[in-house]
């Protein structure tokens, strides 16, 4: 659906072709593969807002985009996220997974190939790396659609050529029943280890269950946006809050 600017405001088109605002009520309800973030994160990043004594927006001015099923939805957030800015020459899912294939050499397929093993002994991959006897093998099954998935080390690759940042959120992490823990406990940020440019933009990403990758967007009042991919004096105070408190570092 496409998304139309009218005196500075936000419309898409209903059936018969009459616009339609949209708000930070019903923006989610309004664009195709969006919903509301989960409410324990808007807990959370409220109550940073709060600290930070600013004004809470309800609803929450968060939201997540489903980009795609069967092993691409990492490669479709990727896609979509930098679509958001391009007018023309718009990458499809398979750009990205090009652009992942050609970041395999001679140099890291013996490391890549060893984790897939590593993933295969712990059942987190159905398929058989050990089958793989050259980067070339490799290269051909991660361009192949639906076939590997995009993982840690695929989201590395791409990152580092693509340049981006990555900030994944996660969805609840279970604890035994006897364990005391707070929703603090249960909600944090995923340590990815990767490095944080600020030359470079950034993208959300929403985790579930450690197997789906959803977008996670941002609809801005006072500029009349919604982003989903954030230079760095675009992202809002309270999620360089949010990566302080669970990663460790400024942003």
């Amino acid at each position: 659906m496409s998304i139309l600017t009218i005196d500075d405001d936000l419309y898409v088109l209903n059936e018969l072709g009459n616009p339609i605002k949209l708000t930070l009520r019903n923006w989610t309800n309004l664009l195709e593969d969006w919903s509301r973030m989960e409410r324990q994160w808007v807990v959370i990043i409220n109550r940073i807002i709060v600290s930070l004594n600013r004004q809470v927006k309800t609803p929450s001015m968060y939201g997540i985009k489903e980009c795609a099923q069967g092993g691409d939805c990492m490669f479709g957030c990727i896609a979509e996220a930098f679509n958001s800015v391009l007018e023309k020459d718009k990458y499809t899912i398979q750009d990205i997974r090009n652009e992942a294939m050609k970041n395999i050499s001679s140099d890291n397929f013996e490391i890549l190939k060893n984790e897939y093993i590593t993933a295969k002994e712990s059942d987190e991959i159905s398929w058989d790396p050990s089958e793989l006897k050259t980067y070339q093998d490799l290269q051909k099954l991660i361009s192949e659609p639906g076939t590997i998935w995009g993982d840690y080390s695929i989201l590395d690759l791409l990152r580092q050529s693509m340049n981006f940042n990555v900030i994944i959120f996660r969805d609840e992490q279970i604890y035994n029943k006897e364990e005391r823990v707070t929703l603090r406990d249960k909600y944090r940020l995923y340590n990815t280890m990767f490095d944080f440019d600020r030359n470079y933009p950034t993208i959300f990403l929403y985790y579930i269950e450690d197997v789906h990758f959803q977008l996670i967007g941002c609809f801005f009042t006072d500029t009349k946006e919604i982003k989903v991919l954030f230079d760095y004096n675009e992202i809002p105070e309270e999620i360089k809050v949010l990566y302080k408190q669970d990663i460790g570092k400024e942003l």
